[in-house]
């Protein structure tokens, strides 16, 4: 019985692992990517463009397509996720000026998977 239990534990986490990203959002904080990367390989193995409406991230899969709202001003943008990084979001110049000025820096927003 115990040796069950153990198989179809390892049965439901392996289903959880190999199920595509679904539907989910979390309200976070962007900021965008230094000029000083233009040109740099992503983790994804292309060369970083600044003017494309990519992402990083670093939990989401490479490849995963989030819709970033501005909660503040209702604004949002469609960006893919290309990169890695350490903070929570790191949005191109190009898809941090659709929700926001440069300026700014960092912005409240709401980000939704699948959405």
């Amino acid at each position: 019985m115990k040796h069950l239990a153990v198989a179809v534990l390892g049965i439901v986490m392996t289903a959880m692992a190999l199920v595509p990203d679904v539907a989910f959002s979390a309200n976070t904080t962007a900021t965008y990517y230094h000029h000083r990367f233009n040109g740099r390989r992503m983790a994804n193995g292309k060369v970083y463009r600044p003017g494309r409406l990519t992402a990083a991230h670093r939990r989401y899969r490479l490849g995963t397509r989030i819709r970033v709202t501005n909660r503040r001003t209702g604004k949002s943008v469609r960006v893919t996720v290309t990169d890695r990084c350490n903070c929570t979001l790191d949005l191109s110049p190009a898809a941090f000026r659709k929700i926001g000025r440069l300026s700014q820096g960092r912005i409240p927003v709401k980000v939704n998977i699948g959405g």
